[in-house]
């Protein structure tokens, strides 16, 4: 009987140890551990930074031209062309009457006639003794002076039809039918090339991060938006404001 003793005290000892084992709860990790950092090499990059300036400004021609009467006593007897109209370079806008012109050049070109046909008659007397060599310049001058006066005329006469010196659109017109021209009284105004350009007004920070070539979009009162491009900026302060103004067309 007591040989069995030690076998039976083995086997207990073996299950005491797989119990301990089976029922021993494993070791918590340690969740503060320090997460592993990884870096990535990558190149350099150079990005453009979209930026918008917000302004307001008013919308003029981009260039005007000023049609003004260049003859003087005529009648103003048709107008081909009112505001709005798009013209065309040397388009005819309207007409001075040309009678009285016509009338005058009649006489200077007969005057011509005469001094010319003098004058001839002279030359072919120099040298003969026939007519001294004063008097056959004078012959000469008096013809010289008729064919000048008598292009002035034409002059006059074609200064009476006005026309376009460029193409673009009326943008006002002070003509009147029938009224009595003076040289140099404007009769229309044009804007040239029918182009517009947006004069808006920035402060001088805000013109720090504007150039010319950038593109400017605009809103219309009407609700429409345009696009333009930055042509020039003003190079000083309008009129002790504090803005300056830069001219997209």
């Amino acid at each position: 009987m007591k040989r069995y003793i030690p076998i039976a005290a083995a086997i207990f000892l073996v299950l005491c140890i797989a119990i301990f084992i089976v029922n021993r709860k494993p070791e918590k990790k340690d969740e503060t551990q320090t997460p592993v950092m990884t870096v990535t090499a990558a190149s350099v990059k150079k990005i453009m930074l979209a930026e918008t300036v917000r302004a307001t400004g008013s919308i003029a021609p981009w260039r005007e031209a000023v049609i003004a009467s260049e003859t003087d006593g005529q009648r103003l007897w048709q107008i081909d062309a009112e505001v709005g109209d798009r013209v065309t370079k040397g388009q005819v806008l309207a007409r001075f009457k040309t009678e009285t012109l016509l009338a005058e050049r009649a006489e200077l070109k007969a005057a011509w006639d005469q001094a010319d046909a003098d004058a001839e008659r002279a030359l072919a007397l120099k040298g003969t003794g026939a007519m001294s060599e004063q008097t056959i310049d004078n012959y000469l001058n008096t013809a010289a002076g008729a064919k000048a006066r008598l292009d002035s005329k034409d002059l006059q006469i074609g200064y009476a039809a006005v026309t376009a010196p460029d193409s673009g659109i009326i943008s006002s017109s002070s003509a009147i039918l029938g009224a009595v021209g003076t040289q140099g009284q404007e009769l229309f105004r044009i804007i040239r090339q029918g182009r517009l350009e947006w004069q808006g007004e920035l402060t001088p920070k805000q013109l720090d991060r504007v150039e010319k070539g950038q593109i400017v979009k605009l809103k219309l009162p009407d609700g429409n938006s345009a696009e333009a491009v930055i042509s020039r900026i003003a190079p000083s302060l309008d009129n002790n404001r504090a803005w300056q103004r830069c001219m997209p067309t």
